[in-house]
């Protein structure tokens, strides 16, 4: 994660992103202009249906459809499992009160970011969706856990962190254990 210094001025406000600079020291004495851009954390949320993982077959204005984990921003202020619940059931119309937070990854380099990933399970469909108004389609599926694993390590997942994070397991044979947290 890019460590931002309480120093840094604020040099770009974006709708979502924010760029920061600051004079650093160098090794040979001098000093550079650094920079790094912040951006809300997200929420990534794995929702157990009986037996099945639910996952988002999205569209977005200017983007082809995929398939996805449940995501989303943290609004300003915002806890990160409430943050969890309100996206889950934004998306999905899905609830759980059995969550757990099970990783968090930090964006290495200059970005200052977070990724914080939830297991739901249990999940029951208790509401109608309530996607943002014309900015997302979702459409929920379900899929089994070892079709989960294979989409996670597919090219048409884009969450890398998480890909990487299955890989490491499945090398170590702990795809098991994974599948029993989720309750599968």
């Amino acid at each position: 994660m890019a460590k931002i210094p309480s120093h840094a001025t604020k040099v770009f406000s974006g709708v979502i992103f924010d760029v920061y600079q600051w004079e650093q020291e160098l090794f040979n004495g001098k000093t550079a202009t650094f920079e790094a851009s912040r951006r809300p954390s997200t929420v990534i949320i794995i929702p157990v249906v009986w037996d099945k993982i639910a996952i988002a077959h999205e569209r977005q204005p200017g983007k082809d459809r995929y398939r996805t984990p449940f995501a989303g921003r943290i609004d300003d202020g915002e806890d990160v499992l409430v943050a969890a619940q309100r996206e889950l059931r934004e998306e999905s119309g899905l609830v759980s009160d059995d969550r757990e937070l099970y990783q968090t990854f930090s964006i290495w380099g200059k970005v200052d970011y977070e990724m914080y990933y939830f297991l739901a399970r249990d999940c029951r469909k208790e509401h109608i969706q309530d996607l943002d108004d014309g900015g997302e389609e979702i459409e929920v599926q379900y899929i089994s856990f070892d079709e989960f694993i294979f989409f996670i390590q597919s090219e048409e997942c884009r969450d890398i962190e998480f890909a990487n994070l299955i890989f490491r397991m499945e090398k170590q044979w702990k795809l098991e254990e994974f599948s029993k947290k989720l309750g599968i």
